[in-house]
């Protein structure tokens, strides 16, 4: 049986605070808003727009999207908000 190592497991990792207001649509799909403390509201609605949104808070400020990369939670180029 291997040992546990000792000390910190999350050497090098920041933590973000980020807050969630959640509700459930008709069709118990997540529905809400997330953002940094302080920080511009992001809409989302389903899981994958959850996740995508709390992913993009976790890296903003920190590090550039991929190349190509878009943010589904936001509506593109001449889609009505």
């Amino acid at each position: 049986m291997r040992s546990r190592p000792s000390g910190p497991m999350l050497v090098g990792m920041s933590i973000t605070t980020i807050e969630i207001v959640l509700e459930l649509d008709a069709a118990d799909h997540p529905l809400g808003t997330a953002a940094v403390p302080g920080g511009e509201p992001r809409s989302f609605h389903g899981w994958l727009g959850l996740v995508t949104t709390i992913a993009a808070l976790t890296r903003s400020g920190r590090e550039a999207p991929p190349e190509g990369w878009s943010d589904p939670t936001q509506p593109t180029e001449g889609e009505p908000r």
